[in-house]
């Protein structure tokens, strides 16, 4: 009996570019100098909520996924992670919008690192991934992930976790396919 080697697919998480009325954070960099974007960085900081206005410029739009300055996630698309990897760091953030008297709780996410980057990976001068291939013997069991060694923070996620979310009615996801040998 010949064992039959199952490929699996994963995906960056990736804000949708079409929503351009998505809402825009401000002041998070602050937060990211001051921690940094590891787990160990945040340890003993407390649970309480840390508190960002909006972009006057910005949209209005709550989408459940936002990349920038640094991945944020909705409620519901934290609940859903968690069902996945329950040890995934999550840092409650509140998004302010005093002009339209509302705060939505959204959270940072910093999922655990996973050293799965292989050579056949490209990347351009500046040290940004160009191409990016992940080693699948690596991310073997791993639903959601960070890619350790790149400047990116970007959140890799296998097929099951990126059906799950297309079977919610979540809005500005989509999702890059990763290269994988």
């Amino acid at each position: 009996n010949k064992l039959r080697q199952i490929s699996m697919e994963y995906f960056i998480l990736s804000q949708d570019e079409p929503v351009t009325e998505a809402i825009k954070p401000l002041g998070i960099s602050r937060l990211i100098k001051n921690y940094g974007l590891t787990t160990e960085s945040w340890e003993g900081q407390n649970d309480l909520p840390e508190q960002f206005y909006l972009d006057e410029d910005g949209g209005d739009e709550y989408v459940d996924f936002i990349t920038e300055p640094v991945p944020l996630v909705s409620s519901q698309l934290k609940e859903l992670f968690q069902k996945f990897d329950a040890q995934i760091f999550f840092k409650p953030v509140v998004l302010a919008d005093p002009k339209a008297m509302r705060q939505e709780l959204y959270w940072l996410i910093n999922p655990l690192s996973c050293d799965c980057i292989v050579a056949q990976s490209e990347f351009n001068k500046n040290g940004s991934i160009k191409r990016l291939v992940i080693d699948q013997c690596k991310t073997e069991g791993k639903w959601i992930f960070k890619v350790a060694g790149i400047m990116e923070h970007w959140i890799i996620v296998n097929l099951g976790v990126a059906e799950a979310i297309l079977r919610r009615e979540l809005s500005g996801v989509k999702f890059i396919r990763v290269d994988s040998i």
